[in-house]
């Protein structure tokens, strides 16, 4: 590194209080800043975890990478870079999990295969799948070629249920044998006496849970995508116990990227909505997963 020292301090004292030689020693502090700056980031581009945009660039080019800097942050290319030159076979389960730890992060993602289709199913959240084009890239550079390899992108959803129990006592307004005036009162009125059973305290039982999943899952006729795009046919429109599962294939020629997804009923109501993102590079299934269950509120 260059002496933190300005070129001034080594003139001699002759040259002292000469605008000229002041003039030409600040031009040439100048250079030499500029020089020294170029020289550490040169060093710094020669490797990935220091490297600044321009040397990320010079690894994306060497990698065929092509960037979208408007959605991408710089670490994230820096990591997607790290991941391509990590890319090494053999294929194993375990080697698979360690590298989807890596692009997604731990305990975001769930991974699972169908021996008898030969078929590799990656589940992660549809809130964010800027890491999907990734993640297919490494599945086809990872994976043996007889293995089919199936993104799933993931909104988990649930139905919150609780019971409270009141009562109120039952208070006659008018008696016979006594004067009255006909509808000044209520012929009887319910005095509210407080709850007895709170909702903090547990009281639903999972046949419940079973008969709303069960509803949910009739209820659900049509999923509308970006507003635009309607989905009627499913490979999965199902109640298990308390948890319905929704799956459905999106064809990369009908979308290019998922934004908005409306689960709809025959009546065409609206019964949820999610805000998701999810660029469609292939073909997808999506899953929706809808958990019923009695919230304690503490």
């Amino acid at each position: 590194m260059r002496d933190s020292r300005k070129a001034s301090s080594y003139v001699p004292q002759i040259y002292k209080g000469f605008t000229e030689m002041e003039a030409l020693i600040a031009v040439e502090d100048n250079i030499l800043d500029k020089a020294e700056n170029e020289k550490k980031n040169l060093e710094d581009n020669q490797y990935v975890l220091t490297a600044n945009e321009y040397g990320i660039e010079q690894y994306e080019d060497m990698l065929d990478i092509i960037p979208n800097p408007a959605v991408e942050t710089l670490q994230f290319r820096r990591d997607r870079i790290i991941n391509r030159l990590s890319m090494t076979p053999p294929f194993t389960f375990r080697f698979l999990k360690k590298k989807l730890d890596e692009i997604i992060g731990v305990g975001k993602w769930k991974a699972y295969i169908d021996f008898s289709t030969y078929t590799l199913y990656v589940e992660s959240s549809a809130n964010n799948q800027i890491w999907f084009e990734e993640i297919l890239i490494t599945m086809t550079n990872l994976k043996p070629a007889n293995i089919v390899f199936i993104n799933q992108p993931l909104i988990t959803q649930g139905l919150v249920m609780s019971e409270e129990i009141s009562y109120s006592t039952i208070q006659y307004n008018y008696v016979l044998g006594v004067s009255w005036v006909l509808g000044a009162l209520p012929f009887l009125s319910y005095i509210d006496k407080g709850a007895i059973k709170l909702s903090n305290v547990s009281s639903l039982k999972d046949d419940l849970f079973q008969d709303v999943a069960t509803f949910t899952a009739s209820d659900i006729a049509t999923v509308l995508l970006n507003d635009s795009l309607s989905i009627s046919n499913f490979v999965t429109k199902q109640a298990s116990a308390n948890i319905v599962d929704i799956e459905y294939n999106v064809l990369a020629s009908q979308i290019q990227t998922i934004t908005n997804i409306k689960l709809k009923n025959s009546s065409g109501d609206v019964l949820s909505e999610a805000v998701v993102y999810v660029p469609l590079l292939e073909d997808v299934l999506m899953k929706h997963t809808i958990t019923v269950k009695e919230e304690i509120e503490q």
